[in-house]
């Protein structure tokens, strides 16, 4: 299964209603809508999204679900501050028996980083940093055991992405 770790895209300063509801700027859409054009490019075809509940990882896990005509986003505990990994590996053992051959995970930094950083090092102490937008495949085999296929920052992404 391939397990594409995607950073949020750029969101507006945390205002009076707090960090949680801070949602995604004009840029940050637009980074997100890249993003997908690169994973298409790269040949990635997401069945499920998972996102972190909060207001810019939903708007981006949406964005992304609706370029992928995939299920969700569908809220996880496990994606949110400071992340879970039990709960993540759990979750993906899950998918991986149900057969799912590709699933986005949407999150913040720096949890999804840790939880990257865990999975493909076996260490909670090793971190993997992602800008905004940016992303990571990992390929799962049913055995869990994980390998870093590709890691890229909005940038190089872009790059991909086709021109219109």
């Amino acid at each position: 299964m391939q397990v594409i770790f995607i950073r949020h895209g750029s969101a507006e300063p945390a205002g009076q209603a707090g960090d949680a509801a801070r949602g995604l700027t004009d840029a940050g859409r637009r980074e997100v809508r890249t993003t997908c054009q690169a994973l298409k490019a790269l040949g990635v075809r997401l069945q499920r999204v998972l996102s972190s509940p909060l207001t810019r990882a939903m708007q981006t896990g949406e964005l992304i679900a609706e370029a992928f005509e995939a299920h969700g986003p569908d809220e996880v505990g496990f994606l949110v501050q400071p992340g879970d990994f039990q709960e993540m590996t759990a979750v993906l053992a899950d998918m991986l028996a149900e057969e799912v051959s590709a699933v986005g995970l949407v999150g913040h930094s720096p949890s999804l980083g840790k939880l990257l950083g865990e999975l493909i090092a076996g260490r909670p102490d090793v971190g993997v940093s992602l800008s905004n937008a940016g992303a990571a495949c990992v390929a799962l085999a049913g055995d869990q055991k994980a390998e870093l296929c590709w890691l890229m920052q909005r940038g190089q992404l872009a790059i991909l992405a086709p021109k219109a």
